[in-house]
C-alpha cells in the first residue's frame, strides 16, 4: 500500500507540473518519473512466489517496466509464476546440504526444507522452460569462486546450456539497455569474453586462461608462469 501511495503521489505530482501547477518541490516524486515514463526499468525483490505475484499486479497496474530477482522458491507456485511477464535476475545462491553429525538428526528436519534444498537449483531451468528472459547473477553468493559449480548444478537440473550463455550475455545486456555495445562478440562492440582451458565453460575443472575487458586480456597467472618456463 506505501509503494501504490508512492506512486499516485508521483503521478499527481508530474500531473501538476505538466500543466505548470503550483506545488511543492520534490525531488523523490521527480526522481520517479523516468520509471513511470517507461524509461527505466525498476528490479523488485520480492522474496516468495506469493510477493512475487502482487508485485507483478501492481507494477503492472501503472504500466511500469520491471523485472523481478528470483527468491528460489519459485517452485512452490510455478502456476502464479508463468503468469508474470516480467524477466527474472535469478542468484545462484542454492543451498549447500549439510553435514549433520549424526544420522538420527536428519529426523529433526521438516520436510519443507529439504525440498527446499533439493528444488532450489531447479529455478533456473523452472523459469527458463516458462519462456521467461533469464539472467544469472553472483548476487547474495557467499564465496564468488562457487559461481560455476552453481551454474553446473543448474545445468544438471534442467537449463539449458544455450539458455545459460544466454543468461549470461545477451539478457543482462538486453535488461541493462547496452545491447549496442555488449552481450555479443561482434564488430564495434566491447569485447569482454572469458577463455577457458577446455571445451566447456560449464565444467567448473576447467580453469580460467584469462578473461578480457574491452579488448585488455589479464591473464590467469598461473598459466602464464608456466608458459614463461616452457620457453626458457
Amino acid at each position: 500500500s506505501t509503494i501504490r501511495q508512492t506512486i499516485l503521489e508521483a503521478q499527481d505530482h508530474l500531473r501538476e507540473k505538466s500543466e505548470n501547477l503550483d506545488g511543492l518541490y520534490n525531488p523523490s516524486l521527480d526522481a520517479l518519473e523516468p520509471l513511470l515514463n517507461g524509461i527505466k526499468m525498476v528490479l523488485i525483490e520480492p522474496g516468495s512466489v506469493l510477493m512475487s505475484a502482487r508485485a507483478s499486479s501492481l507494477a503492472e497496474s501503472f504500466g511500469i517496466r520491471y523485472g523481478l530477482i528470483a527468491s528460489g522458491q519459485e517452485w512452490r507456485r510455478p502456476d502464479l509464476i508463468k503468469q508474470i511477464d516480467a524477466p527474472f535476475i535469478v542468484p545462484v545462491n542454492f543451498p549447500e546440504i549439510p553435514k549433520l553429525p549424526e544420522d538420527d538428526d536428519w529426523d529433526a528436519l521438516s520436510l519443507d526444507l529439504l525440498r527446499h534444498w533439493d528444488w532450489a537449483p531447479e529455478t533456473p531451468a523452472l523459469l527458463a522452460s516458462q519462456g521467461h528472459r533469464l539472467a544469472l547473477t553472483l548476487y547474495s553468493l557467499n564465496d564468488r569462486k562457487e559461481f560455476r559449480k552453481k551454474l553446473k548444478q543448474a545445468i544438471e537440473r534442467g537449463l539449458p546450456k544455450q539458455s545459460a550463455i544466454a543468461a549470461l550475455t545477451t539478457v543482462p545486456a538486453e535488461l541493462c539497455g547496452l545491447s549496442d555495445s555488449m552481450g555479443t562478440l561482434v564488430a564495434g562492440k566491447q569485447a569482454n569474453f572469458t577463455i577457458i582451458k577446455g571445451d566447456d565453460y560449464f565444467l567448473p575443472d576447467n580453469p580460467v586462461e584469462s578473461t578480457w575487458v574491452q579488448g585488455a586480456r589479464y591473464p590467469n597467472d598461473q598459466f602464464d608462469s608456466s608458459v614463461e618456463k616452457d620457453h626458457k
